[in-house]
């Protein structure tokens, strides 16, 4: 009876080595196929959220890694990856085996997105760069933009993000909620616009919603950064006299088919935003202003001026006076004139 027991506990035990065997031999062969080396050395594989393992499958057989989408899902559920699998953008090596690359796509460590935001872009441009480079729900990210609830959560007293989105350079991942991205770009606006940017707003007797309005629009107007301050003063002098400011870039917000060159009938557009119609800051920034139109909308230059024309050259002509004022605007006209007629005679 001894001597059986003991045979049968033999016939399990290499019964039992005999299955460990044939699975590490089958994991070894579904798992030893390699991604072929090329020039770049890198393979970039994008994983989308909710990605299912037949869906990595595709993407690995997408770069070549073998001709069998079945085995590689087999091999993906024997490695236990199926469930574990986080969406992000991954850097793999060339020449890596599948089992490095399930091991990969399952910690997490995804290769970062850079996504530069340029000084001035309104809330919608910043929705289609982040749609573009990271697949984000573009409606969804403007809802967040709107609601109340969340705007509060970050903060800010304001009824809409517009103008809160720090223009700066910032490496996302691919998979990251919308909510998080609009929250790094709040956080680093909350960093710069500090206590001393709020007690000057306070001597001017300005909001901060103001301040930042007041900036997006001088960022609309403004190439060279020695010219913010001058322009900030022209926009606050025409403040503190009750006149209108009339600013292009109010319109330019308000166009469905800009950026373009204006026309006299745009400047008579319905809409609390056209300073040509309405006395005034319009009611919250037309886009969002980076520190340097931050900080000249806090602390403007002591002028006199009440007008400025563009140069066409990346400058602006500065006048206190109507009649300064019109004979820069002649100078833009005849500039704008002989360019036009440029541009026909080139076609022609």
């Amino acid at each position: 009876m001894k001597k059986h027991f003991n045979i049968n506990i033999g016939l399990v035990v290499t019964g039992g080595v005999l299955t460990l065997f044939i699975l590490l031999f089958y994991i070894l062969l579904m798992t030893g196929v390699q991604l072929p080396n090329h020039d770049d050395e890198y393979y970039s594989l994008t994983i989308p959220m909710g990605a299912s393992l037949a869906q990595v499958a595709d993407s690995l057989l997408s770069l070549g890694i073998t001709e069998s989408r079945r085995e590689v899902t087999k091999a993906g559920r024997m490695l236990g990856a199926d469930k574990l699998i986080k969406a992000g953008r991954y850097k793999l090596k060339a020449g890596s085996r599948l089992y490095e690359i399930f091991n990969l796509i399952t910690s997490g460590a995804v290769e970062p997105v850079v996504v530069t935001l340029l000084e001035g872009w309104s809330a919608k441009r910043i929705a289609e760069e982040l749609s573009d480079k990271l697949d984000i729900n573009k409606v969804l990210f403007k809802k967040y933009l709107s609601d109340s609830v969340y705007i509060k959560s970050l903060g800010l007293d304001v009824l809409h993000l517009e103008g809160y989105l720090y223009p700066d350079t910032y490496h996302f991942s691919f998979g990251m909620s919308e909510k998080s991205m609009i929250q790094w770009m709040v956080t680093l606006f909350l960093e710069k616009f500090g206590e001393a940017e709020r007690k000057r707003a306070e001597e001017l007797s300005m909001s901060v919603n103001e301040i930042i309005t007041l900036a997006s629009i001088i960022e609309g107007e403004v190439v060279q950064d020695e010219e913010r301050p001058i322009v900030s003063s022209v926009y606050h002098n025409r403040l503190n006299i009750g006149m209108r400011l009339q600013a292009d870039p109010t319109i330019q917000y308000i166009l469905t088919d800009g950026p373009r060159r204006l026309s006299t009938q745009d400047l008579f557009i319905k809409s609390p935003y056209n300073t040509y119609r309405q006395s005034g800051l319009p009611p919250g920034p037309i886009g969002n202003p980076g520190f340097p139109s931050i900080k000249a909308a806090l602390w403007p230059a002591d002028t006199d001026y009440i007008y400025f024309v563009a140069t066409g050259a990346g400058y602006h002509t500065f006048s206190t006076t109507l009649e300064e004022h019109n004979s820069a605007k002649q100078k833009l006209r005849k500039l704008r004139r002989d360019y036009d007629e440029q541009q026909l005679e080139n076609k022609e």
